[in-house]
């Protein structure tokens, strides 16, 4: 499968951490179906992997340089 839109999830990804940035968010917290694709999409971007269970994975992105 080709990447969709010619990266149009990776861009919305890092416009979304911008904004959130810029309205004072200390981090994001998306959470993914074990298996998804889209959780490599999230670690390239700087995402960590905080949790793992039977319901998928929880990954975290600081926003803010502590």
């Amino acid at each position: 499968m080709a990447t969709v839109a010619g990266g149009l999830g990776e861009r919305l990804l890092i416009e979304l951490a911008r904004v959130a940035r810029q309205a004072g968010f200390a981090r994001l917290s998306p959470s993914v179906d074990t298996g998804n694709r889209a959780a490599r999409l999230y670690q390239r971007l700087g995402y960590r992997v905080i949790s793992r269970d039977d319901h998928g994975i929880r990954m975290a992105l600081r926003l803010n340089e502590e």
